[in-house]
């Protein structure tokens, strides 16, 4: 009984380690699809239909060939209309059918004793789309959330490593979380990965020893699948090994800046941010021709 009940603590405190908190330090933004294509501009810049299909969040100016300055030019699906930065994971099919989400991006202190914001540009990938076996929690999870909101996001009952059979009222969640620690000189690295790494205990390795805004990305999908065998994502990944996300920062930098100090430096809970409504998800036209 004792061991039951202490392995049973553990698995509750890594849940909550891992859940996003709505704390005192963070605020975040809600972002609808922007557009639906074969691209990825971090991975394959220049190169329009390179990749598996990836659904896009924020900037409406998002292509192949984006530069920070592009992204920034556009308009954009989040609430907050400074958020211009670009969000992107692959696509999402549940028994074959892709379905449309919609992005909450959460920016944290996550623990730590300051926590500047993105520099402009940044570019990040969080997730491996090559793992041959369930990915950490702390990196990525899933979620059965109530329709009128997430339902033990705080206490982590629900998070787990693959998609599970969602109740009826219930739709699927994925968590991502990008690293939050950085070199202080690139903007990106050959492998997308280098430059960044992840804090520890609120502290950054001596090799990226800026300390970021912790990014947590929640993707949520109408939908309500029967088993994991049912879900699939763009390149027709499963969905426990495959998931995975990317960031370009975009922001109007002075307004991120601002949020950045009134969010995280003094504390301040300011929750949702951005006065626009994010619309209801609409399936929108696949631009390039898409391949699972």
């Amino acid at each position: 009984m004792r061991r039951s009940a202490l392995i049973g603590s553990v698995v509750a405190l890594v849940a909550l380690a891992i859940a996003p908190a709505a704390d005192a330090n963070s605020f975040h933004v809600t972002c609808s699809q922007a557009r639906i294509a074969n691209d990825d501009p971090i991975v394959f810049p220049g190169k329009p239909g390179a990749a598996h299909r990836h659904v896009f969040f924020g900037s409406r100016s998002v292509r192949a060939n984006a530069t920070t300055q592009s992204l920034r030019r556009g308009s954009t699906t989040c609430a907050d209309r400074a958020d211009t930065a670009s969000y992107w994971a692959p696509s999402l099919e549940v028994r074959g059918r892709m379905r449309a989400g919609t992005l909450t991006a959460y920016y944290q202190r996550a623990g730590k004793a300051r926590a500047a914001a993105p520099p402009s540009g940044l570019r990040v990938i969080a997730g491996d789309m090559h793992a041959t076996s369930p990915q950490a929690m702390t990196v990525t999870s899933w979620q059965c959330t109530g329709t009128g909101g997430v339902r033990g996001a705080r206490s982590g009952r629900q998070l787990r490593r693959v998609p599970s059979d969602c109740q009826r009222g219930q739709w699927l969640s994925a968590w991502i979380r990008f690293p939050d620690c950085w070199n202080g000189r690139d903007l990106d690295s050959s492998d997308h990965r280098s430059h960044m790494a992840y804090s520890a205990g609120g502290l950054c390795p001596s090799t990226h020893p800026v300390a970021l805004m912790k990014l947590v990305l929640r993707i949520t999908w109408p939908t309500r699948p029967t088993s994991e065998q049912s879900v699939r994502l763009g390149g027709n990944m499963l969905a426990a090994t495959g998931m995975h996300a990317d960031f370009w920062n975009a922001w109007n930098q002075p307004a991120l800046e601002q949020l950045r100090w009134d969010c995280i430096e003094v504390a301040r809970p300011c929750g949702a941010v951005g006065a626009a409504a994010v619309p209801t998800p609409v399936t929108l036209p696949v631009t390039t021709p898409a391949t699972m």
